[in-house]
């Protein structure tokens, strides 16, 4: 797990998770469960009619009702969906904690991993462009200065 932290960012409390097509009734099993545990930690789905390359790719999770969240502009989910399409991230005040998951995508052939320094490199990256999202659209304006020379 990753963290990207800046005081100056203003995050509602949100998770986004992938949505994991499983076959016949384990989907709507993994719904309910998914649903259960996030209703446990106060989180309910909101649904964004305005994005439905997000709501393809991933589900979005707040405290509320997320009206915040609604009111984001498209493109700010648009630019999360264009991520790498397993991530796992949690958001609140000035912090965005994020994780790349692993998910088999068929077949008995695993990919090849990087080395360690890539893996870190690569996740570095995906947390510049984490933030570079949120702080376009959850940031508060920075503080005029209170002395002021003559």
């Amino acid at each position: 797990v990753y963290a990207v932290i800046d005081s100056r960012l203003r995050l509602p409390r949100f998770s986004i998770a992938p949505n994991i097509k499983l076959p016949g009734f384990l989907n709507a099993l993994l719904g309910k469960l998914i649903e259960k545990v996030m209703s446990r930690a106060g989180l309910s789905e909101v649904e964004l009619p305005g994005s439905p390359q997000f709501a393809k790719k991933y589900m979005l999770l707040a405290a509320g009702d997320g009206t915040e969240l609604k009111d984001g502009a498209v493109s700010l989910w648009d630019r999360v969906a264009g991520l790498p399409s397993h991530l796992m991230i949690n958001a609140k005040g000035d912090m965005v904690l994020y994780q790349k998951l692993q998910l088999p995508s068929g077949g008995n052939r695993r990919p090849a991993r990087p080395g360690v320094e890539e893996e870190i490199r690569l996740h570095l990256e995906l947390g510049e462009q984490l933030h570079a999202i949120f702080r376009d659209a959850f940031t508060r304006a920075p503080a005029a200065p209170v002395f002021r020379p003559r």
